[in-house]
């Protein structure tokens, strides 16, 4: 409270001063303009003042960010009510804005590129015009071309064979017939089921005993009548008896 005292009274004596200033220069011959081309400045006597204005905008800061952040009020109701800005001050302060985003991104352009937009009326990133299509033009492209009369060609249609990235660029058909394909997790069986294979196999041995000849039982027929058998070799049992 002291400080804003002392300060009060300073622009009071300061007030005083600049008037006594400008009687004494009338008085000196000095007129128009030049008797009002001088400031008076006292010296501040005290920080606090300046801390408590700098400790006020710091908090309506953090607070106007607040709300702003969490979207409770509107931009208006924070410059009316926070900032106690009338009308016409909001619109200045948003135009003086608009004009520091344009500082703002001329001297990047300086900076980045060497260009300067409000010379050039053009941007440019990474040596190229903003604006530009990135899609290269076609070798038969000579539309820009000065001299060309006639009939301008026409451009090669995006999605088409003719076009330098083919009918189907980002693969959207494919995608589409892939996602229609069946893709259930079973086996496939032959004949559509699994004991189709037990069947099968049946079958073929079937069809393998068929093809063979069946035994038929036969009587043994043994005799030991001299004639029906054979002549007995050198080391037949027979033989060996007889040598015994």
């Amino acid at each position: 409270r002291f400080a804003r005292t002392i300060e009060r009274i300073q622009k009071i004596v300061v007030s005083e001063l600049t008037k006594i200033a400008i009687v004494h220069l009338y008085s000196q011959g000095f007129d128009d303009e030049k008797l009002v081309d001088f400031e008076l400045a006292l010296t501040n006597p005290s920080t606090i003042a300046e801390q408590e204005k700098i400790s006020l905008w710091s908090e309506k800061v953090s607070l106007a960010s607040s709300i702003k952040q969490d979207k409770i009020l509107s931009s208006e109701w924070i410059f009316e009510n926070v900032w106690g800005m009338s009308k016409e001050e909001v619109e200045s302060e948003r135009e003086k804005i608009a004009t520091d985003a344009k500082e703002t991104h001329r001297l990047t352009q300086l900076e980045d590129e060497g260009n300067d937009p409000a010379v050039t009326q053009e941007s440019f990133i990474n040596g190229q015009p903003r604006y530009q299509s990135s899609f290269p033009l076609d070798e038969d492209d000579e539309e820009h071309e000065e001299g060309n009369l006639g009939r301008p060609k026409e451009r090669t249609k995006y999605n088409t064979d003719k076009h330098v990235r083919d009918r189907d660029p980002l693969g959207k058909k494919a995608h589409l017939k892939g996602r229609d394909a069946d893709r259930t997790v079973k086996h496939k069986y032959k004949g559509k089921s699994p004991l189709a294979k037990t069947e099968a196999k049946k079958s073929t041995a079937k069809a393998i005993a068929k093809g063979m000849p069946r035994k038929s039982k036969n009587i043994i027929h043994e005799t030991f009548k001299k004639q029906a058998q054979s002549e007995p070799k050198m080391l037949d049992e027979q033989n060996l008896m007889d040598l015994g």
